[in-house]
């Protein structure tokens, strides 16, 4: 599987990481010519809906359904609608993205995207207010261990800043592909008190309109990637996470959460 397939299978990674995955190890060097362009869809059911921590969907389960497409130079375009269930959810926020991937060596590789949200309006979720998002990545990669950090801007609002870094292992046993992952995540965010841990369950009039400021350590993430490739262009995931979140903008501090997709891909 080439890197660049390989990037897209990061669909089915746990939406509280924004790291991309390399979850197929190194690319043969017998491996025959690439087709020029890659396509995928996908869907997913997560458990929780949060990103970087964060709780986006007032502490219920989603399904996410995604699609993208990427030329060899690296280009690619990928769209994402989140549906959140239960008795109020719906769609609560969808994405357009425009990805750009470069490799530098061997062992380096940098990626970059800029991003469009469109979030429902009644949606209580801390990145609401941030339309636009532009992330910059790098990747250290020595085949069975990946070394990654990222940086993501949103803008909008006041802004809000999401940095960090993650280890990577891949692993094989027979189709299986098994990718463990620690990842670790900081904010920097200016946010309404709505939307604050503390500040759950009170009434607007105690709450107040005024903006607080949310630094500090965001997420420790330590899960488990198992891909499972069946028929033709198809593969599963499941993803079970522990998830640490000391920040004001996550419902629980510690708790247990899970992902599971379907994905098909095809080169042509």
């Amino acid at each position: 599987m080439t890197p660049r397939i390989r990037k897209l299978t990061a669909i089915f990674v746990f939406m509280a990481l924004i790291v991309p995955l390399d979850v197929f190890g190194q690319e043969n060097e017998e491996e025959e010519e690439e087709s020029p362009w890659a396509a995928e869809v996908g869907i997913r059911y997560l458990s929780k809906f949060t990103n970087y921590g964060v709780d986006l969907g007032q502490d219920r389960a989603a399904m996410p359904i995604g699609c993208g497409i990427t030329h060899l130079s690296g280009l690619g375009l990928s769209a994402e609608v989140v549906n959140v269930l239960g008795s109020s959810g719906g769609i609560q926020q969808s994405s357009l993205s425009l990805e750009y991937d470069r490799p530098l060596s061997e062992l380096l590789s940098v990626s970059f995207e800029l991003s469009h949200y469109f979030y429902k309006s009644d949606t209580l979720n801390a990145l609401s207010g941030l339309s636009n998002s532009l992330s910059v990545n790098a990747d250290l990669d020595f085949g069975s261990l990946s070394l990654s950090v990222f940086y993501d801007l949103y803008l909008g609002g006041a802004g809000a800043s999401f940095f960090g870094a993650s280890v990577t292992g891949f692993y094989s046993v027979q189709e299986l592909v098994v990718v463990p992952l620690l990842h670790l995540g900081f904010v920097s965010q200016e946010v309404q008190g709505a939307f604050l841990k503390s500040n759950r369950g009170k009434s607007k009039a105690l709450i107040g309109s005024t903006a607080q400021s949310v630094t500090g350590l965001s997420n420790v993430s330590l899960l488990v990637v198992l891909l499972y490739p069946f028929g033709e262009g198809f593969s599963a995931s499941l993803t079970p996470s522990l998830l640490y979140s000391p920040s004001e903008l996550s419902t629980h501090t510690s708790q247990f959460v899970w992902s599971a997709g379907i994905k098909y891909s095809r080169e042509f």
